[in-house]
């Protein structure tokens, strides 16, 4: 079982989304709800629908600075690259 570090941001996006995907509001609802645009939303679903909650983490952390390798994970060690 791989555990996620997810921010609260994070988490509202992915509840967000679930429920969409669910049916249970609409794509204008989630919109509203997360602030983005319509686009924005179904890149978002289809990473979900692709990767699970993994997928909706911040890849920050996974792409390092080739100055600095360690700069993304310094403030949060728990969001390290898995």
């Amino acid at each position: 079982m791989t555990v996620l570090a997810m921010s609260a941001a994070e988490i509202t996006r992915f509840d967000t989304l679930m429920r969409l995907d669910r049916g249970e509001i609409r794509v204008a609802d989630a919109m509203e709800l997360l602030g983005l645009a319509r686009r924005q939303v179904y890149r978002l679903l289809g990473r979900l629908r692709e990767d699970g909650a993994s997928g909706l983490v911040s890849r920050k952390c996974q792409s390092a600075s080739k100055k600095d390798p360690l700069s993304a994970c310094k403030r949060d060690p728990l969001r390290q690259a898995a």
